[in-house]
């Protein structure tokens, strides 16, 4: 399993991360998780009352960088 760091810019938290092991021992809203049959999940929420870009970047040892932009509004 690849590890895999979350990093967010603007107004907003990691609700969760997961990679579908229901037997992991990695807190939920942790921005490190390991990737399972190279899949992981980050779910992000904007903090209350906050507009405006939300930018998560994830990275990890062997893959390619991936950033994705979302609007909060």
């Amino acid at each position: 399993m690849k590890g895999i760091h979350s990093k967010l810019s603007g107004s907003v938290e990691i609700a969760a991360t997961s990679n579908g092991v229901a037997t992991g021992k990695t807190a939920f809203p942790s921005q490190d998780r390991k990737a399972f049959n190279g899949l992981a999940l980050a779910i992000v929420r904007a903090k209350k009352g906050a507009t405006g870009t939300i930018t998560l970047k994830v990275a990890g040892d062997g893959l390619a960088d991936a950033t994705t932009t979302i609007t909060s509004k």
